[in-house]
């Protein structure tokens, strides 16, 4: 609780905020889907992972993938 207080951060709130950051890494630097990223960075659904994912970036993961192809 002390330590709570002191980084204004649960460790959930942590483990989420570091699932996502690698859900972005992945989704900028593979071709994995949606599904397989969330099941890979431990969300437990698409759903969930989706639903974290826009409320941190007001943005879907497939909409952060598209700023990162190729438009060549």
């Amino acid at each position: 609780m002390q330590r709570e207080r002191r980084f204004k951060m649960t460790v959930v709130d942590w483990l989420v905020s570091e699932r996502l950051r690698r859900g972005q890494e992945l989704l900028e630097s593979t071709s994995l889907s949606v599904e397989a990223i969330a099941e890979r960075i431990g969300f437990h659904t698409a759903t969930s992972f989706r639903q974290h994912f826009e409320q941190r970036h007001y943005v879907s993961p497939r909409g952060w993938r598209r700023t990162f192809v190729d438009v060549a």
